[in-house]
This record gives C-alpha cells, sequence and structure tokens, in this order.
C-alpha cells in the first residue's frame, strides 16, 4: 500500500522547502501529494499577533481592518497560485498533486484534514520569525509533533540523503524504525540506528561497570528489534548504543554521521509506567538543524 503524503505551505520559505521536500517524497514513494494551505485570518492566534503587531481596530475578529482582509486573500491567492511552479522544479508533476485551501486555525486544520483525506505522513516547516509569523505558524510544527496521529517531518531541507533512527525500546521507536525502513527502501538511502542512555551513576564509581553491562546487553536486544522493523539488513557498525542525555546525544550523532533526516518515536515507555509524550521528541523536532521526522 503506497503511503500517502500531505504537507502544509504558508508562503514562507520554510514552507516552501517542506512542499519541495514532500513532493520528492512523493515521487520517490509513487503516491499523490496532498498540499494544504490555511488561512489563519481569523483565528485567535492571528487576532493575538495582529493586536501586537497594532494591525487591529480592537480585540475582536469582527473588527478586523479590511485592508489586513484584503491582504489575507490575496497572500492565500498568491500562495496558490506558486504552489504548481513549486512543484514543477521539485521535479514533481503538479497535475498529480491536490492543493486545497482551508479555514481557520492552522495545527487544528492541518491536522483534521489530513486526518480526513487518509494522509499517511504530513511535511511541515520548521517556525518563522518575526512576531506575526511566530503567532501564526511558530506553534504549528510544535503542536502537530505533540497531537497529530500521523507521522510528522519538520523539513529543515529541501530532500533528504540519510536517515538516523532513534531508538528508545517504546512501542513508537519501532513503529519510527519500520516507517524508516520504508523511506530508506523507497530512495535507496543508507540508515542508521542510535540508542541512548543517560547513566545516573559517576563514571568512577564500582557500581556503574555492572549497571553499564547490564545495560549495553538491554540495548542490544532493542537495537536488534529495531533493525528487525527496518526491514533491510542494518550492519553492527550502524546500529550505535551511546551513555548521554538523549536529545543531545540524538543530535551529535546526526552531525557526526552526516544523517539529514533524524527519525524518532514520539512517545517514551519506562517500564511499569504507561506511555507519555517523550520531552526528548519535542526537543529534537523544535531544535535539531536537520529534518526530523516524529513517528506517534
Amino acid at each position: 500500500m503506497a503511503l500517502s503524503v500531505a504537507v502544509g505551505v504558508d508562503g514562507e520559505p520554510s514552507g516552501w522547502m517542506a512542499l519541495t521536500c514532500a513532493a520528492r517524497l512523493a515521487a520517490a514513494l509513487r503516491t499523490r501529494l496532498q498540499v494544504f494551505h490555511v488561512d489563519a485570518g481569523a483565528s485567535p492566534l492571528a487576532v493575538q499577533a495582529l493586536d501586537e503587531a497594532g494591525l487591529l481596530l480592537s480585540g475582536s475578529p469582527g473588527n478586523l481592518s479590511e485592508r489586513w482582509r484584503r491582504a489575507l486573500t490575496q497572500r492565500a491567492g498568491a500562495v496558490l497560485e506558486e504552489v504548481p511552479r513549486r512543484l514543477a522544479a521539485a521535479g514533481g508533476d503538479p497535475s498529480a498533486a491536490t492543493v486545497t485551501l482551508l479555514q481557520g486555525e492552522v495545527a487544528r486544520r492541518l491536522e483534521e484534514r489530513a486526518a480526513a483525506e487518509g494522509a499517511q505522513l504530513l511535511v511541515v516547516g520548521s517556525h518563522g520569525r518575526g512576531p506575526v509569523r511566530r503567532a501564526l505558524m511558530g506553534s504549528v510544527a510544535q503542536r502537530l509533533v505533540e497531537h497529530a496521529p500521523m507521522p510528522v517531518l519538520v523539513a529543515r531541507s529541501e530532500g533528504v540523503s540519510q536517515l538516523l533512527v532513534g531508538v528508545d525500546g517504546g512501542a513508537a521507536g519501532v513503529r519510527a524504525a519500520a516507517l524508516a525502513g520504508r523511506l530508506a527502501r523507497a530512495m535507496s538511502l543508507p540508515l542508521s540506528l542510535v540508542m541512548a542512555l543517560e547513566l545516573a551513576v559517576d563514571s568512577w564509581l564500582a557500581e556503574r561497570a555492572p549497571l553499564e553491562r547490564a545495560l549495553r546487553q538491554r540495548a542490544a536486544a532493542r537495537l536488534d528489534e529495531a533493525a528487525t522493523a527496518v526491514g533491510v539488513a542494518v550492519a553492527d557498525h550502524s546500529k550505535r548504543l551511546v551513555f548521554h542525555e538523549p536529545s543531545h546525544a540524538l543530535l551529535a550523532e546526526a552531525s557526526r554521521s552526516g544523517a539529514d533526516l533524524l527519525v524518532v518515536g514520539r512517545r517514551s515507555v519506562s517500564d511499569g509506567a504507561p506511555p507519555r509524550l517523550g520531552s526528548v521528541s519535542r526537543r529534537v523536532a523544535l531544535s535539531a538543524p536537520v529534518s526530523v521526522l516524529v513517528v506517534p
């Protein structure tokens, strides 16, 4: 079954980067691409941003200046007109893409429409800069990474050449490895696995050695489980265990290996504890200098 891909564009450079990345992924996966642009003109976040920028007559959506309403309408039209040209420049087929204009709060509408259309991968740009862009789009990637029911790729480059999967031993981490393997096979890309553990025992203490041995044995089993989920052979040198704070370790390993797509599971699971939203995946997704794919 083909992996359907959706992308949100906002007319900013990060959004066009996300479109190019999504178009190339869709082409490699031989699947259709759905493009969404959300006009957030009268949403609460937009009202707050406009108020801070001094562009509101009052704090009510009903009193937005007509000049701003016209500007929003013109901007939405310009973004939709630009999409086919950007798709063609990315090597995609504009006629094979579905382009839809949505209304409302950006993250919520992207999530709802992508889910309704059966998208299995949602691509978005990283947050913009400036008070208005930050309020309209700055929280979009974070909200989707934390709550969307489908995998979310925060694009920071126009393509993918090497994947790195963060393994945490949880079910979401296994699903992340499986999706990464699917992408690696479709695009003939190298893939490696890394598991990061933080030891709360000083290196000079006698208790550290037996604890580290036990953790290495456990990590090896979990890395092998993730490698099986990948679906292709993963060489031993491409499976690494690092003793360090996980988010820093993942970013350092991505830099060391040259990976430009970091794939992580959204939920971390501790033995005997219920699943919870992982702070590691959130920090990595929002601060990594490379693209990050978060899998729920």
